[in-house]
């Protein structure tokens, strides 16, 4: 398997970025037991809706079966995690809890440091010719700007 191969060499940290790496980092510990892992969760798994919108019964069974066999594998793995990294505070003291944790979630946000605006810039409403009277609301969404706005 491909984490029998990888196992071929030791390594010291295991850094899984997602539930699905975290399967595969948690084999591979299995043969070095001594590699500190690290489990970066960004969402709360465990917590995500069932995809209810699967046409026929059989479908949802599906769905719903394949959903707890992958809930229970990442509570069941997330639990051998050494550290564990994520994006809130609020996330962090989830998984704290639900992996029951021997070390504190380290959080880091993906984002720029808030700053204070000093003056209005106005930029934006005379690009796309947004009435002072409304409302607006910017959303940066890879790569794309979205703009919502009321009147």
């Amino acid at each position: 398997s491909l984490a029998d191969k990888i196992s071929e060499t030791e390594f010291d940290v295991l850094h899984a970025h997602d539930r699905v790496m975290l399967h595969l980092a948690t084999r591979i510990r299995e043969k070095n037991k001594s590699a500190i892992l690290i489990y970066e969760s960004r969402e709360l798994f465990h917590r995500w809706p069932l995809h209810v919108s699967a046409p026929g019964f059989v479908l949802w069974l599906k769905s719903w079966v394949v959903r707890r066999l992958e809930v229970r594998r990442e509570k069941q793995e997330g639990s051998k995690a050494d550290y564990l990294i994520t994006v809130n505070e609020s996330i962090a003291g989830i998984l704290q809890k639900y992996f029951h944790l021997k070390n504190n979630p380290v959080v880091t946000r993906n984002m720029p440091r808030y700053e204070a605006v000093a003056e209005r810039s106005d930029y934006l409403r005379k690009k796309f010719s947004i009435p002072t009277e409304y409302s607006a609301l910017c959303q940066y969404i890879i790569n794309q700007i979205v703009i919502f706005f009321n009147p």
